[in-house]
């Protein structure tokens, strides 16, 4: 039996070697090109970096946040970085000297920047038009996170309030992710995969686990055969979305009310999504697979959400759902929010032209 477990070992250290050197001989190596594992009629079938991501190279560690859930740790590549703090760095132009206005946007993963290079993430698109628009000294902080919903957001704001960061505007974009934990789990309030960090964080692993977890190559076979972070499940009982509506009316009305004590503006943006767009789908839009269902929830979700904050008058919040009707070039990636860099800088265009006269205001 020693003989066996010996051979045993001996295997697993050599593919763990192998692996390793594997890695760094491609680090050394330019990466080859993946286009044919890319549809021809995507948005970015010949941009490189989106080749270098699709690849599922760039795997941003995270650790467990005991207020949100999850948080990243520092992460640098060539086009997505996280900076000490645990936020998507925000390209803020040159530095500038006495930075008098601060902004705060928060969000999920359309926010934050999941298909988008550090320079065209909306908050930094945000920071270039406010630059253009003549206000300078602004500093743009990006608080979004992947899978955050406006609860997770929230904290978020507080946690920079309770550490004395008091910013000038308070922008959150929503959508996504106020939807999909509910039509992935049957409850609201909850956060997208909870139960897969639950199953995580209360299980211990057992010596064997613990043996295969000092193992790179087992280490990514994890990752590439874990469930997809953007996996609804089946639950779509139209009450859930009346509920929900409720929920994010009254997150609304907590952040205006500390807009109100410390000073601040707020904006809230629901995202454009192609469930609830009238725009002329390209091929590459029709071509995006999810389940009807989900769609119908989405739209659902969303109409629910539009009626209660038109009920309270609320003059901060602006629903995106048609901003891109008129377009007739490929806008979103996939059916959970993301659009093409391009659609970032309209989006961006759209919250500064609301946000230049609110910084005015602060002066």
């Amino acid at each position: 039996m020693w003989v066996v477990l010996g051979v045993a070992l001996l295997l697993l250290l050599g593919l763990e070697v192998a692996f390793r050197v594997q890695r760094v001989v491609r680090g050394l190596t330019p990466p080859a090109a993946h286009s044919h594992d890319i549809p021809a009629n995507h948005p970015y079938a010949e941009a490189a970096w989106w080749r270098e991501w699709a690849s599922g190279d760039r795997r941003m560690p995270w650790r467990f946040d005991a207020y949100r859930g999850l948080w990243p740790v520092p992460f640098s590549s060539d086009y997505f970085n996280v900076d000490s703090l645990g936020r998507r760095v925000t390209d803020n132009g040159p530095a500038a000297t006495g930075r008098s206005r601060r902004v705060l946007m928060l969000g999920g993963s359309a926010t934050f920047g999941w298909t988008a290079r550090d320079q065209y993430t909306i908050p930094s698109l945000v920071a270039r038009e406010l630059r253009d628009g003549g206000l300078a000294g602004v500093e743009v902080v990006n608080l979004a996170q992947v899978t955050f919903g406006a609860t997770q957001g929230v904290a978020t704001l507080l946690l920079e309030l309770r550490e004395g960061t008091i910013p000038d505007a308070v922008v959150f974009m929503d959508g996504n992710n106020e939807v999909a934990p509910m039509y992935q789990s049957g409850r609201v309030g909850g956060i997208l995969n909870e139960d897969q960090y639950n199953s995580r964080l209360m299980s211990r692993p057992s010596l064997g686990e613990q043996i295969a977890n000092r193992f790179q190559f087992i280490q990514r076979l994890k990752l590439e055969f874990q469930p997809d972070i953007q996996d609804p499940g089946p639950f779509t009982d139209p009450e859930l979305c009346v509920s929900m509506a409720g929920h994010y009316a009254r997150l609304v009305e907590i952040v205006e009310t500390l807009g109100d004590h410390f000073g601040f503006a707020t904006l809230f943006y629901w995202q454009p999504l192609r469930a609830t767009t009238d725009k002329p789908l390209t091929p590459w839009e029709e071509s995006i697979e999810s389940p009807p269902e989900w769609r119908a929830m989405v739209r659902r979700c969303s109409t629910a959400v539009d009626s209660v904050l038109a009920r309270r008058g609320t003059s901060a919040y602006t629903p995106l759902h048609h901003f891109f009707d008129g377009d007739t070039g490929s806008v979103f990636l996939d059916d959970y929010g993301h659009v093409t860099e391009e659609a970032n800088g309209t989006i961006a265009r759209r919250i500064v032209r609301d946000l230049l006269p609110l910084l005015h205001s602060r002066r």
